[in-house]
C-alpha cells in the first residue's frame, strides 16, 4: 500500500509539473501570437480571475485581476516577441529566463505561479525598463 501511495504522489507531481509547463509555454505562445494579431484575449484567458501581474523595478503596474490585466494589455500592448532560454519548474510554478526576439542581449526572468491550470501570479524581472506608452 505504501508503494501505491508513493506512485500516486509521483503521478500527481508529474501532472503538476506538466500542467505548469503547459501554462508557461501557452503564456509565451499567446504573448507572441497576440503581438502578431494585435489581440491578447487568449493570453488574458490564462489568468485566474484574481491573478496578479507585477513588473519588478518598474512603475508599470502592478495589475490585480484578470479584467485589469486585460485592460493593461489592451492599453499598453507589448511590441516584442519573447524567446525562451530556460525554464526551471518547482512545485506549482516556474521561473523562465527569456529574451526579446531580435534583441539577444536584452533578457530577464519571470516567475509564474499556477493553480488549477490558471495563472495566479506573474512577476517579471527584466533588464530593460518597461514603460507605459
Amino acid at each position: 500500500m505504501i508503494y501505491l501511495r508513493l506512485a500516486i504522489v509521483n503521478v500527481m507531481g508529474a501532472y503538476l509539473v506538466c500542467n505548469v509547463m503547459r501554462v508557461i509555454l501557452d503564456y509565451v505562445r499567446y504573448h507572441n501570437s497576440g503581438i502578431r494579431k494585435g489581440e491578447f484575449s487568449e493570453l488574458i484567458a490564462l489568468f485566474a480571475p484574481e491573478a496578479e501581474l507585477k513588473f519588478e523595478g518598474s512603475s508599470f503596474g502592478p495589475f490585480q485581476g484578470r479584467a485589469v490585466i486585460g485592460n493593461a494589455f489592451r492599453s499598453h500592448p507589448p511590441d516584442q516577441e519573447l524567446e525562451l532560454y530556460n525554464i526551471e519548474l518547482d512545485g506549482a510554478g516556474g521561473t523562465v529566463t527569456y529574451g526579446w526576439r531580435g534583441a539577444p542581449t536584452e533578457y530577464g526572468t519571470f516567475r509564474v505561479d499556477v493553480l488549477d491550470g490558471l495563472i495566479e501570479k506573474v512577476v517579471v524581472h527584466c533588464s530593460c525598463q518597461v514603460q507605459p506608452a
